[in-house]
């Protein structure tokens, strides 16, 4: 029992009346004590004296005794003080408080750069000592101090961070000089002194990078050893001065140097491992030497299991020798397994720079590794090609260029808006940007890689690049090299008609290169093309690299040098036709004539074709020809000048005839065969392609359009029939209105098969009709025959033929009648108009007209079979009528309704809407979305909902009988029907899903919604749904299979990579129950996820490195799941604003959310650790058990800093609850 406590204050009151008075000697002490001095540099036999604190106050044996270390904590803050208030004072030689302001509010534009920047000091001086172990091999020292390395550690409860290296130190100088003089670095001090101009590797030109350090720090200690002086303390506070003393109680370092940096309390965030290891592997990933962080980790370990301490009585019989060693054999020492929590270095960059080695040392799967980490990309694609190289001259630097396997799927979608590249700049392998524009063109944004420089300037923020000369250097070298790269790429290609002059064995070696450039073709072609039209001086190099489909190609990729290569002797010209797809250019009328003289025409099918046309005039001394324009030569036609002759008096008056058309002239044609006539358009003007791309602008103006349309020259078939009898007829009676008729209906054939939009497609369809009845001998003035008026049917058949439908039918319907001729699965891409192109806006009104319109953009497919009439009810009852809003908790509230119902019975639609669709969009966005975009149709097409909601088991099915009997025998005879019944059930719904998806096109699905149970056969739907799901963009997933009460009953795992399409999932929110779940190890793409609920899933594999990857997550709800041991929510999810765990088995929760809102757990009594709580709401927790009350505040005893707390605790055995606010 304690008699008497000694305060800590009366202690430091005793210590301090002993100190002796400085300058003086000590004074003599009184009798019956010993003489106390505090002095870091006394011997230990010295302080061994100490007396102890019974002896000073006499207390007795059984008195408080004042611990050793807190004596010594208590002699070293006592010696800090003193030493403190002898510490030089210095002033900054700058004025810092401007200097601090520039520094935090100008220069840096993230807080997060002051790390960047003292690991590249410390890289600099590890750099330093490095270099004088050259001369001098005494200076690396021993041991620990040898090691060169950079150390980072954290002190959560002091609010510390510290950064340490072994580097050179600096002395009393130094500090005074290198912090203490803004305009001076180190490190320049030190190349001077050096006076070499070797390269160095060290960053640091400036002097101020250090001081961004209270960007996040309002107190900075920097602890440094030189091996030439003692261990200094250097610290300030930004307040203008700053003072050094000799360092006699931090740990010797040895040599080096460490800074302790006291963060703010906004600054928090640095303090957690997560944190810090995402800023090294940013900014100094590359970094030449190790960084270590003090890291703490989970990890299992064997421990004694508890012995019972109850003991066997002693047997009194005897027992043999042998027994005794068997049963010594058997006893075994009993272990089991808990988890430890401990510390330890992690090393944070050990990905190496590859680009610094010489590229012949480097290997492929080197290569491929560093790839993936550079591309975040952890498939098993290798990139397609790579060029490693150096540049050397005024500017100097080394590169790493990677062609990727894939195209972003946003790539050209973004081309003109995108900021970010996929090129990232390092100085010195310290990581400056990846935003900028200024290394690569757009056109080659689709490249990854590094460039890093060891002579590039920076300003005095390493953020932002001078405004350099050599910029443009390196962009021209990256430039070239990119496109060699590009270029080689094709040469070692053997399907490339260049590999025909390689040797067997060459061919043999390249024999796994094959179809490399069609590959890249098909994915960054248009790249190419875009590249031909803005960058001129590197026209020529891109054109060797382009490829296209050919007359004679035979479904191969050619180039401009193998079409060369097969000219005609004599072919002055490069023959080409453009056109929306191959098929339609191969039946074009206007290569009769070059087919037939065997000359090779291109196919040009993409839209920026023709803007690549503009600008790609010539190749190798070669003209271009478009084979639909004026102007095409094939050779000498002597004929030709009697042909003309011959037909005069036919173009004249053909021209007369159609001055309304506006024609410019009618000429013999060269370039027909088999068909009488077709309209060309002038050199310079607009084909009929490039007509309709003008033509679907919104703000187009038609009068310029005429003007840049050019002439319109209609060219006939001198040796056709039809230009034959025309020429006769003409001849005969010119002035017959009927042949003028004929002339005009000719016209407008050949301008509609030339490609063209019919000025009038009444006016072509009367005649037409004409035609036909003329054909038919009728008479022109034939009347239509008047429907009969059919009186309508009586109400009672009505009523009785509505009694007849189904009656979930009627229920779908709400009252409202279907036409039973309507076939509403062809119009499920309803689309919107120009202001309710959102998900979110709802349609008050039925379609319009210009809505009908769009629809036909989207895609058609071919006409599927007819749906099955016993199908019919069930399609439109669970699916169809299940598409109007539902307020399910995966969905919102501001979704669109559809239903079947608001389609008109009839939709006439145009067959060139394409042109009504770009016509509707602003003239920039029309352009550069007909160019370069595939998907942007989606804009303008309605996301409906498709949820189809299966039979449930457990729903009562009036078709079986009730059971009667409870004999065994009877209870299989139910069971079995039961199952048969549900089983056919469940075949409809399949056929009925898989009907509908058939029919669909497969695009403008805002939710998707499978509720059903399934067997494991029937597993291969489940995940033809998911895929279709997939590719449809489809933003809300939901997939309940609920669970059959069956033997063979096995859980279906989710295949979550294939919601990923082309390297990122267009899903916004996911729901599913019923499943196991298994994330592959570095599984991503997740980026626009919002919502997650896990409702009775299984979850294996990493669960925390998925969510890690889903940035975008709000909401994450796991409800009854299983395989999560202990459950971490990493603090990558910055926007997770509720998290709700219910009833699942984990034992322990730790959340670093930094904006969780709202909490709510139930479950059994476990570890809860919430981090970064400041924008925390309210937290609900239940723990059950009927003390579960009182134990969730010692569980969670972070928690009590919430705004609302909701603590409740169920009673198991009562079945109630006990509930309690704050």
């Amino acid at each position: 029992m304690r008699k008497w406590a000694l305060s800590c204050a009366l202690l430091l009151v005793l210590l301090l009346t002993t100190l002796p008075d400085p300058g003086k000697p000590p004074q003599s002490l009184p009798l019956n004590t010993k003489k106390l001095q505090v002095n870091a540099e006394e011997s230990s036999d010295e302080v061994g004296d100490f007396p102890k604190v019974e002896e000073k106050l006499g207390a007795v044996p059984h008195g408080l005794s004042t611990d050793s270390e807190v004596v010594q904590r208590e002699s070293e803050s006592i010696s800090r003080k003193t030493l403190r208030n002898s510490a030089e004072k210095f002033e900054f030689q700058a004025e810092v408080s401007r200097l601090m302001d520039i520094i935090i509010n100008s220069l840096y534009s993230n807080k997060d750069i002051f790390l960047r920047e003292l690991i590249s000091n410390a890289s600099d001086a590890l750099d330093k000592i490095r270099f004088l172990t050259l001369t001098d091999k005494e200076a690396l020292g021993e041991g620990d101090t040898a090691k060169l390395e950079i150390q980072i550690k954290l002190d959560k409860e002091n609010k510390i961070l510290s950064i340490r290296d072994r580097g050179v130190g600096m002395t009393k100088e130094d500090l005074i000089k290198n912090l203490g003089t803004i305009a001076k670095s180190g490190t320049s001090a030190f190349v001077e002194k050096m006076q070499t101009g070797g390269d160095l590797n060290l960053i640091g030109q400036f002097g101020v990078g250090f001081y961004s350090v209270y960007l996040v720090a309002d107190y900075v200690e920097v602890v440094s050893k030189h091996n030439d002086d003692k261990q200094y303390v250097w610290e300030s506070k930004a307040d203008g001065s700053f003072a050094i003393s000799e360092d006699t109680w931090n740990e010797p370092l040895g040599r080096g140097t460490e800074i302790k940096l006291h963060l703010r309390d906004e600054a928090k965030e640095y303090l957690e491992e997560g944190k810090l290891k995402d800023l090294v592997k940013k900014y100094s990933e590359f970094i030449n030497f190790p960084i270590y962080l003090w890291a703490t980790k989970e990890v299992d370990v064997e421990v004694p299991a508890d012995e019972e301490s109850s003991e066997e009585e002693e047997s009194t019989t005897e027992t043999t020798e042998e027994e005794e060693t068997e049963d010594d054999e058997e006893k075994k020492p009993k272990t089991k397994t808990v988890k430890e929590t401990t510390t330890e270095w992690e090393l944070l960059n050990d990905m190496k720079a590859v680009w610094l080695r010489n590229p012949k040392e480097v290997t492929e799967e080197e290569y491929a590794k560093f790839y993936h980490s550079l591309a975040k990309d952890f498939g098993d694609d290798k990139p397609m090609t790579w060029s490693h190289f150096s540049a050397e001259g005024d500017v100097e630097f080394k590169a790493l260029l990677f062609v990727p396997p894939k195209a972003p799927h946003d790539l050209y979608e973004s081309y003109y808006n995108a900021n970010k590249s996929n090129l990232k700049l390092y100085v010195r392998r310290v990581f400056i940007s990846d935003e900028f524009d200024d290394l690569l063109p757009k056109y080659l944004s689709f490249l990854m890689g590094i460039v890093d420089s060891d002579t590039l300037p920076l300003n005095v923020s390493r953020e932002m690049l001078q405004q350099h000369s050599s910029l443009k250097t390196i962009k021209k070298k990256l430039i070239r090299k990119a496109l060699d790269m590009i270029r080689k790429l094709a040469e070692e290609d053997p399907d490339e008609y260049s590999n025909k002059e390689k040797t067997d064995d060459e061919k043999s070696a390249m024999e796994e290169k094959k179809g490399q450039y069609a590959k890249f073709w098909n994915e960054f072609g248009k790249s190419v093309k875009l590249g031909i039209i803005e960058d001129a001086t590197n026209r020529n190099r891109l054109a060797k690299l382009l490829r296209f489909e050919s007359s004679k190609s035979d479904g191969k990729l050619v180039s401009l040098d193998e079409y060369i290569s097969r000219m005609k002797s004599g072919q002055k010209d490069i023959f080409y036709l453009t056109g929306s797809s191959k098929e339609q250019l191969e039946k074009s009328p206007f290569l009769e004539q070059l087919t037939k003289k065997n000359y090779e025409v291109i196919y040009f099918t993409d839209p920026v074709d023709e803007y690549l046309m503009q600008y790609l005039m010539d190749y190798e001394d070669k003209k271009f020809q478009n084979v639909s324009k004026e102007g095409l030569k094939l050779g000498k036609d002597s004929k030709l000048k009697d042909l003309k002759e011959s037909f005069k008096e036919l173009t004249d008056w053909w021209k007369k005839a159609l001055d309304t058309e506006g024609i410019d002239s009618v000429k013999i044609s060269n370039r027909l065969h088999n068909t009488p006539c077709v309209v060309v358009t002038s050199k310079y003007g607009w084909s009929s392609n490039m007509e309709k791309i003008m033509q679907a602008q919104t703000l187009s103006d038609a009068s310029k359009q005429a003007y840049m349309r050019g002439k319109r020259v209609l060219e006939i078939n001198p040796r056709h029939p039809i230009i034959k009898e025309l020429r006769d007829k003409v001849a005969q009676d010119s002035d017959s209105e009927g042949l003028k008729q004929t002339a005009r209906l000719v016209y407008q054939t050949a301008l509609m098969e030339s490609g063209f939009n019919l000025p009038d497609p009444k006016d072509f369809a009367s005649s037409i009709y004409r035609s036909v009845q003329k054909s038919l001998d009728l008479s022109p003035d034939a009347a239509v025959e008047e429907e009969e008026e059919v009186e309508e049917p009586e109400v009672e058949e009505k009523e009785s033929a509505k009694a007849e439908e189904p009656e979930h039918e009627q229920g779908g319907k709400k009252g409202e009648e279907r036409k039973s001729s309507q076939r509403p699965w062809d119009c499920w891409d309803l689309p919107l108009r120009t202001s309710e192109r959102s998900v979110g806006t709802k349609k008050e009104s039925g379609p319009s007209s210009a809505d009908l319109a769009v629809a036909a953009m989207a895609a058609p497919s071919p006409p599927p079979p007819p749906l099955d009439p016993q199908l019919q009810p069930m399609v439109e009852g669970s699916a169809a009528s299940r598409l109007e809003q539902e307020h399910h908790h995966l969905g919102t509230g501001d979704e669109p309704s559809f239903r079947m119902d608001d389609l008109p019975a009839s939709t006439p639609l145009s067959q060139e809407i394409l042109p009504v669709i770009i016509s509707l969009l602003p003239l920039k966005e029309a352009v550069r979305t007909s160019i370069v975009s595939t998907s942007w149709k989606m804009l303008w097409t309605f996301h409906c909902n498709l949820c189809f909601y299966g039979p449930n088991e457990l729903d009562d099915d009036p078709s079986v009988p009730p059971l009667e009997s409870d004999e065994e025998a009877a209870v299989d005879e139910y069971v079995k029907t039961s199952q048969a019944k549900l089983k056919i059930k469940r075949d409809k719904f399949i056929e009925a899903v898989n009907c509908v998806i058939q029919r669909h096109s497969g695009v403008g699905i805002n939710k998707f919604s499978i509720r059903c149970g399934l067997h494991k056969e029937e597993f291969d739907h489940l995940d033809r749904w998911i895929s279709f799901a997939a590719s449809s963009k489809a933003k809300i997933i939901s997939f309940d299979l609920k669970k059959i009460v069956c033997p063979s009953k096995e859980v279906h795992q989710f295949p979550l990579e294939a919601l990923v399409v082309q390297g990122s999932s267009c899903v916004q929110s996911l729901y599913l129950a019923d499943a196991s779940l298994k994330p592959h190890p570095g599984i991503c793409g997740f980026t626009l996820l919002r919502r997650l609920v896990l409702e009775f899933v299984e979850i294996f594999g990493d669960f925390s490195g998925f969510l890690a990857n889903c940035s975008a997550l709000e909401d994450l709800e796991l409800i009854e799941c299983s395989g999560v041991t202990n459950l971490s929510i990493l603090h990558q999810l910055d926007k997770l604003q509720h998290l709700l765990i219910d009833r699942m088995p984990v034992e322990t929760v730790e959340s670093n959310a930094t904006d969780l809102a709202h909490f709510e757990y139930k479950g059994k009594e476990i570890p809860i650790v919430l981090h970064g709580r400041s924008k925390l709401e309210k937290a609900t927790i239940m723990f059950e058990g009927s003390n579960g009350l009182a134990r969730v505040f010692t569980a969670v005893p972070i928690i009590l800093g919430v705004k609302a707390l909701n603590v409740q605790a169920q009673i198991s055995a009562y079945e109630q609850f006990l509930e309690t606010g704050f």
